[in-house]
């Protein structure tokens, strides 16, 4: 029975990786009702690098698409990236970034997020956002990291639908539907 459970609770750590490579040995404690040491040892058993780690063999995986691609045009920080598939990128707003009375950060940034990650998603990664469908979940603070996964769908007459989740440790905060027109359509 306890051999059972712990299965299946390293199935759900390396769930919650594959949503949020970035969650901190602490965050999957808290998502698995676990101690910080249970999941130290899980990652062990199961081969999986700590956060540090992780980050850095995403950022070696992410450097050889974007050799074309002008970074500077990317907002948030570039972590995976398989044109034409998917792509992964973190932004960590600054306090500089509040908007609101209430302290939150402008909804435009996570727009922004998610629109630069669409562009550098699909192959080649030109082309233009021809129209968004977005819904914000809900307001972000600063110092939150929101992780934003890209997947790329259906590609059809020169244009292709883009989804983009952005979400702090398991929570969505913005969902997205881009359609972006290739290079040469878009300068039609």
């Amino acid at each position: 029975m306890d051999h059972a459970r712990k299965r299946t609770r390293q199935r759900r750590l390396l769930k919650l990786l594959e949503a949020n490579p970035l969650m901190n040995d602490e965050e999957l404690a808290r998502s698995l009702s676990v101690s910080v040491s249970t999941v130290r040892l899980d990652r062990a058993l199961l081969n999986v690098p700590e956060l540090r780690e992780r980050m850095r063999e995403m950022a070696e995986k992410a450097s050889g698409p974007l050799a074309g691609m002008n970074r500077g045009s990317l907002f948030g920080e570039l972590l995976g990236l398989e044109p034409g598939q998917w792509g992964l990128s973190l932004f960590s707003p600054d306090s500089d970034m509040i908007a609101t009375e209430e302290g939150t950060i402008g909804g435009h940034y996570l727009y922004t997020q998610a629109a630069t990650l669409a562009l550098a998603s699909i192959l080649g990664g030109s082309g233009s956002i021809e129209s968004a469908r977005v819904r914000f979940l809900r307001p972000v603070f600063p110092l939150e990291r929101c992780i934003a996964r890209s997947k790329v769908g259906v590609h059809k007459n020169g244009r292709t639908v883009v989804s983009i989740r952005i979400r702090i440790m398991d929570e969505d905060i913005f969902i997205g539907r881009f359609i972006v027109a290739a290079a040469s359509d878009a300068q039609n």
